[in-house]
């Protein structure tokens, strides 16, 4: 009976081991692997990628560069980007203007791929307002004046020097040491000028000639205010007041010079001092005969000035 049993149990092996598909050779193989001889696959699923459309007779732009436009859904995808290629430009409509001294500049440049039309703007030249030999007007108790002309536009009119002054404020103090130029040390502090003239000057600017020295920002960097209360690192709005006051025959001139320093061309060197520049303050007149004009500092100010120039606005 117990030879049946094992009998059935070893015919019960043998099937299970067929099953498997294992022999008692591949079992027994000393340290062998099976392995088998059909390679893996693996599926992949077919890409969607959208390829953007562009319409490439069209250039569209900015300042800097151009590019086709999409045609897909996609409107912000751009083809063909590229920086432009400029060149210069003039037709009927875009003539080039030469620099004044007062008024900028133009020029034009146009891409050669895109056509986009570049207006660049040149600065001002400024005014460089030089005496007129033997012109020198010297009388007792008057300010010594002289004609002058720019030497750019022929503008004339007539300037003194600014320490040529006949009052003073009784606190006046120059801040300047050296004597060159006058830079009033306190608010309220005036100087006091009287010129005569054979001839009315109806129209003429007021401009100064001088430098600036900086005050240093929070950052230790140039602080650029200019010539109103308050002003720093941009122009002046039309509410602040300004940091001194020029009256002609007792007639307040309104200052309308709303540029920091860096823009009246005023840069700082390396001492913090910038160079000497012509700057324009507002319009007045002059009548014939005697002409008092005061110059006064009302608040904290740091214009170093050697000379006054009215200017005929016409010319």
């Amino acid at each position: 009976m117990k030879k049946k049993i094992f009998s059935l149990i070893a015919v019960a092996a043998a099937l299970v081991l067929a099953g498997c598909g294992e022999t008692q050779s591949d079992a027994s193989s000393a340290g062998a692997t099976p392995t088998s001889s059909k390679k893996a696959t693996s599926s992949k699923i077919p890409s969607s990628k959208h390829e953007h459309t562009f319409n490439e007779a069209i250039w569209d732009h900015n300042e800097t560069q151009h590019w086709h436009p999409a045609t897909c859904e996609h409107t912000t995808a751009k083809g063909s980007v590229a920086d432009h290629d400029f060149e210069d430009f003039t037709d009927a409509t875009h003539v080039p203007v030469a620099a004044g001294c007062e008024t900028p500049g133009k020029t034009y440049k146009k891409c050669k791929v895109c056509n986009y039309i570049k207006e660049i703007l040149t600065p001002a030249l400024g005014h460089s307002f030089e005496q007129v030999a033997n012109t020198t007007v010297t009388a007792e108790g008057m300010t010594e004046w002289y004609q002058v002309k720019c030497s750019r536009n022929d503008a004339t009119g007539i300037g003194f020097s600014a320490l040529k002054y006949v009052a003073t404020s009784d606190s006046f103090g120059n801040k300047d040491k050296t004597g060159a130029t006058l830079k009033m040390s306190t608010n309220g502090n005036y100087v006091d000028y009287k010129i005569n003239l054979t001839e009315a000057m109806p129209n003429v600017r007021i401009w100064m000639h001088g430098w600036v020295d900086y005050w240093k920002d929070n950052n230790n960097n140039n602080d650029q205010r200019g010539f109103f209360i308050g002003q720093s690192g941009a122009e002046a709005s039309e509410t602040d007041n300004p940091n001194f006051t020029f009256t002609v025959n007792d007639e307040n001139v309104t200052i309308d010079n709303r540029k920091t320093y860096e823009g009246m061309g005023m840069v700082a060197g390396e001492n913090g001092n910038s160079a000497f520049a012509f700057v324009p303050v507002g319009n007045t007149a002059l009548k014939a005969g005697e002409n008092t004009i005061r110059y006064a500092r009302t608040g904290s100010y740091n214009l170093n000035i050697d000379a006054i120039y009215f200017i005929n606005a016409a010319a």
